[in-house]
């Protein structure tokens, strides 16, 4: 899903003012919070796959 669907998907009417309250609320930009819990669950991935090996 893309960050303007989950802003409707959320009940905002514009994609802009959910980016600015999400900021607000999480410290960081929809974009950036996917991004880096991207990271975070591929770091993780990695690390289950080395252990089960």
């Amino acid at each position: 899903m893309t960050v303007s669907e989950i802003a409707y998907a959320c009940g905002f009417n514009s994609p802009r003012y959910f980016s600015r309250y999400f900021k607000a609320e999480y410290k960081e930009l929809p974009s950036e919070y996917i991004n880096n819990h991207r990271k975070k669950t591929k770091q993780l991935s990695n690390e289950t796959l080395k252990a089960v090996q």
